[in-house]
């Protein structure tokens, strides 16, 4: 009876701790899949981030030059009316400063 009972314990024992190599054996697996999952997720997010901040350099880079166009369009209208300008009163100007000296 006494055997059977330390049979029993040692029976139950053994199994336990079977159970629980087990059990550590599928923790083990799940961190290193939840590892690999991860990882994956990671990559796939920074190919995404990737993909997303070219598209984004190339739409502000587009935006600049055109930017730059209407800036430099504007500045060569605004010399040309300056040069004109000039180029008309020069004459005028140049008797101004001339009958202003003498």
């Amino acid at each position: 009876m006494k055997s059977d009972i330390i049979d029993k314990i040692v029976n139950t024992d053994k199994k336990s701790r079977e159970i629980l190599a087990k059990i550590l054996e599928l923790k083990i697996d799940s961190i290193q899949r939840i590892n690999t999952i991860r990882e994956k997720k990671r990559n796939e997010c920074l190919k995404i981030a990737k993909y997303n901040i070219k598209f984004i350099e190339k739409r502000e880079k587009k935006f600049a030059n055109e930017r730059i166009k209407t800036l430099e369009n504007d500045f060569k209208k605004k010399f040309d009316r300056i040069k004109l300008n000039c180029d008309e009163n020069r004459k005028k100007w140049i008797n101004e400063i001339i009958n202003n000296i003498l």
